[in-house]
């Protein structure tokens, strides 16, 4: 995992996935839907 923080926000979107992702196999729109109202992008190994 590579993680990048600018301004100190990231403890914020990390908060949320851990309330809002339930534990088990991951859902992966759930996972990736919380960075994105977070501002954030999550890019594949792929670039896409």
């Amino acid at each position: 995992m590579l993680e990048l923080t600018e301004r100190g926000r990231a403890v914020e979107m990390f908060r949320a996935v851990d309330e809002r992702v339930p534990p088990g196999p991951p859902d992966v729109p759930a996972v990736l839907g919380v960075p994105a109202q977070h501002g954030v992008t999550v890019q594949g190994p792929d670039g896409a």
